[in-house]
């Protein structure tokens, strides 16, 4: 190798699949190693600048000048590419992938989160709606983007999420990074002792238990990863520690029993390697925050309106993701989060 000095020899190896700007970076190699072939870091300033064709297959070209064999481990595999090399501006990290399951993924919030977390190309994200034929928006953005794929759930159904955990493990074999409990129902906001007992009933089956039956049956799939993370949205009336203008029924009666429930598989689940947050998407303006507003009333709506800022699905969930997904496990693991990141009282 040390004979070789045109650069146009150099780039004979090097295929079309990946490019990587080696630049200023390049002068901070110290030593590169390919096939046994030792090049310092005074060679490699030779090269500063040129774009390298990395392949993401493992060539071995013949340099036709000189008659060596040149040998670039594979990158797929990683440990050994390295092993072998050391490159600063090659960031291991920006390859990385990961995949989320978001229920409720067809409108409002979720269909916002699924938008938010599949604009990168890298991540999958599992989608589901309970009619996933009606779903049109959803599937509207799946066709565009191919990362995101739709699966039916009903999560007050036992035997819907476990049959929605199989299609998913067939569609992720190698495992769930991140579960995002976000479907939830809102139904007749009234005073405690006039609402109806079904609706008690109804809503503590969604929004309480319905997480329960989610964890419970993508746990396996959870368990390949290391990432282990789960995100209940969940409801500032659902704490106990916030006095709120109006009575929220049947719906806060839940949410402070999802709240309740996060405590304890945080609880359960931590010693695994599990980070689970409950998390406060704030007033948002979807098809189940404007019914909210309709029973809640003109004057109700807007005392909550002047005291909260109101916001748009999209503006929810990218506050979510930036503020709450982002580095779960590191800071935001075992809290009950607002969306812009602030923590809330249990």
């Amino acid at each position: 190798m040390r004979h070789i000095q045109p650069l146009s020899t150099l780039l004979l190896v090097f295929a079309k699949l990946i490019t990587v700007r080696a630049s200023e970076t390049m002068t901070n190699v110290s030593n590169l190693e390919l096939n046994g072939i030792d090049i310092s870091a005074s060679k490699m300033r030779h090269i500063k600048g040129v774009s390298l064709m990395l392949s993401s297959l493992c060539l071995v070209n013949t340099l036709s000048q000189h008659k060596q064999v040149l040998k670039l481990p594979c990158l797929y595999n990683f440990a050994s590419f390295k092993k072998s090399t050391h490159f600063p501006f090659f960031n291991l990290s920006q390859m990385s992938s990961t995949s989320y399951f978001v229920t409720g993924g067809n409108r409002g919030i979720g269909l916002a989160l699924v938008k938010e977390l599949s604009s990168d190309a890298k991540n999958t994200v599992v989608a589901t709606a309970r009619e996933p034929n009606s779903a049109n928006d959803l599937k509207d953005w799946a066709v565009k983007h191919p990362n995101v794929k739709i699966v039916q759930l009903d999560v007050s159904s036992s035997k819907s999420v476990e049959a929605a955990a199989e299609e998913t493990a067939a569609l992720l074999p190698d495992g769930l990074d991140v579960l995002v409990s976000n479907a939830g129902v809102l139904k007749d906001i009234g005073k405690y002792l006039d609402h109806p007992d079904e609706l008690y009933i109804e809503q503590f089956n969604v929004n309480a238990v319905g997480p329960v039956r989610l964890v419970r049956a993508f746990k396996p799939l959870l368990d390949k990863k290391d990432t282990r993370e789960v995100a209940v949205v969940s409801s500032l009336v659902g704490s106990l520690n916030v006095e709120l203008p109006v009575g929220f029924s049947g719906y806060g009666v839940s949410k402070a029993a999802a709240n309740y429930i996060v405590k304890g598989l945080i609880q359960e689940l931590s010693p695994e390697g599990y980070s689970l947050v409950a998390v406060h998407p704030g007033l948002v303006g979807s098809d189940m925050g404007d019914d909210t507003f309709v029973q809640l009333g003109n004057e109700v709506s807007g005392q909550l309106k002047s005291a909260l800022p109101l916001l748009t699905p999209g503006e929810s969930a990218k506050a979510i993701k930036e503020n709450v997904l982002t580095d779960l496990k590191a800071k935001n693991a075992g809290k009950f989060l607002s969306y812009e990141g602030s923590e809330l009282p249990w």
